[in-house]
């Protein structure tokens, strides 16, 4: 839906981007619906989310007085700083240790019951940011986050010496749904394949190749597309030039169609090298790719 240039949430938006503290507080009196504004990419946010983001992202002494106008506002600045914390995909190292510095708390528990850590091991897609969390909780033991957090002896506990999972991997599964909007349920009656695959989904997103190598060792076959796209199409399409490269290396097929497009992760860096501002991004995965079948 397009915004028309009087409408309240684009006017806040101008005014946050300003770090307008007396502009913010004229329309959110004018406004109080502002308040309750579900932020625009993601229905667990609210607008005040957009406010925290903007400090952390430009902290200057003018922004930073915005944490006191949430608290004037009568809203939890402790709990905007807490939901926070669960991040977002562009989130930075930096970013996170912002929020930290400003009071969030890691072990703060959500509303769905799912811990920060297991949120950031979903969300943040960046393991370093990850890694700023787990140093401060302890991580609730399951065979998926011994996978995101390359922690390879708590995942390895799951399995038994013939490579199967044993029993326990099925208990503390991701509730992906219940993480991010994005459509991506867990099935409960998963086969064995599936959940070794959840693993392996979370050790590329947060680039973690010792576990990567472990989860292909126990049979995960690189390029498995269990909702219809491999990691290697959720690399490129996503810009994460690093989990390509890990995955070319090992093998992964860049001729593999993604449905229901039925592109490939070949085409699609084709594109971004012709079409992408951050071309060059592309060039060693493109090299990669045509060292695979000889392509020069």
């Amino acid at each position: 839906m397009m915004s028309s240039p009087g409408d309240p949430v684009m006017l806040a938006t101008q005014a946050l981007r300003k770090s307008d503290c007396a502009e913010l507080s004229r329309l959110f009196d004018a406004y109080p619906q502002l308040l309750r504004v579900p932020h625009p990419h993601s229905s667990d946010k609210s607008f005040l989310w957009s406010v925290v983001l903007g400090v952390i992202r430009n902290p200057t002494v003018v922004s930073t007085n915005m944490y006191g106008w949430i608290e004037s506002l009568g809203a939890d600045l402790p709990l905007q700083l807490n939901r926070s914390l669960l991040g977002a995909m562009s989130i930075q190292p930096e970013e996170v240790q912002a929020l930290l510095d400003s009071g969030a708390d890691p072990q703060w528990l959500p509303e769905n019951g799912i811990t920060v850590l297991e949120h950031a091991a979903y969300r943040y897609w960046n393991g370093q940011c990850v890694d700023l969390i787990a140093a401060r909780v302890q991580p609730r033991q399951s065979f998926w986050m011994g996978a995101a957090l390359d922690d390879l002896p708590m995942m390895m506990q799951y399995v038994d010496r013939d490579g199967a999972l044993s029993d326990s991997a099925r208990r503390n599964r991701p509730d992906f749904a219940a993480m991010s909007s994005m459509p991506s349920p867990t099935r409960p009656d998963a086969t064995d394949l599936e959940i070794k695959w959840e693993a392996f989904m979370l050790a590329c997103m947060n680039h973690r190749p010792t576990t990567m190598d472990a989860l292909l060792q126990l049979g995960v076959p690189i390029d498995y597309a269990q909702q219809g796209m491999n990691m290697l199409h959720w690399a490129v399409g996503n810009g994460r030039t690093d989990v390509a490269i890990a995955l070319l290396e090992r093998g992964a097929n860049p001729d593999c169609k993604l449905r229901p497009t039925n592109s490939t992760a070949r085409e699609m860096v084709t594109e971004f090298m012709r079409e992408s501002p951050n071309a060059l991004l592309f060039a060693h995965v493109h090299a990669l790719m045509a060292k695979s079948d000889g392509v020069q």
